[in-house]
């Protein structure tokens, strides 16, 4: 038998009202309403965790942030062998993809990956999320931000750092409503597109931690 966890979250002026629970693995359908009269639009999405079968929807979404942006740091191609190493590198670590349930289109893409290869930072990871251009501000984010950050505690990970491009502005402010501090603002190490940016530092202690109590 398959046994499936479905999360119903209303939302009215972007709060959710209500939360309904069965089953085991994860689907989520987000209903926004604009006034309580109106007809709901439901979307439905699934984590799936990341594998070879989800290279060409997740190097669309990539590429887009390559090609168009410095949200994405790299400017290199992405080809076959470099999903194939993206991959590799992620082993270890919590990886998913979003995938559109009604319209089976991945609409996203996650993970928490190393921080250091020192075993002193062995409970900080890095935390990164891609979401493709039609899906941004319906909510994505959020449900992968809380996802890594369930998934991080399950190993033990408490420490969460973001490196965000100074241009994402977007991105630094749902950070900080997230809970996330501003720790460092690297000035002008950036450059791509022909223009330079700075990288925004912020971070996120999952549990208390005693130096700071």
């Amino acid at each position: 038998a398959i046994y499936v966890k479905i999360i119903t979250i209303f939302f009215y002026k972007k709060e959710p009202l209500s939360v309904s629970i069965i089953g085991r693995s994860y689907i989520f359908r987000a209903a926004f309403l604009s006034s309580p009269k109106q007809e709901e639009k439901i979307m439905k999405i699934a984590f799936e965790a990341l594998h070879e079968r989800h290279r060409d929807g997740v190097l669309e979404i990539l590429r887009h942030y390559i090609n168009n942006t410095t949200m994405l740091f790299t400017s290199s191609v992405l080809t076959e062998d470099s999903y194939v190493r993206m991959v590799e590198q992620l082993k270890g670590y919590p990886a998913y993809v979003v995938v559109d349930y009604e319209n089976h289109k991945i609409s996203g893409f996650c993970f928490l990956s190393e921080y250091s290869m020192f075993p002193a930072f062995r409970t900080t990871a890095e935390i990164g999320y891609y979401i493709a251009p039609d899906y941004i501000g319906k909510g994505i984010g959020s449900k992968c931000l809380d996802k890594l950050a369930s998934a991080a505690l399950e190993r033990n990970i408490t420490h969460l750092l973001a490196k965000i491009s100074s241009e994402n502005l977007r991105s630094i402010q749902f950070h900080k409503k997230k809970g996330f501090i501003l720790c460092g603002n690297l000035r002008g190490i950036g450059e791509k597109c022909g223009r330079c940016f700075d990288v925004i530092l912020m971070q996120k202690d999952l549990t208390p931690h005693p130096l700071h109590n």
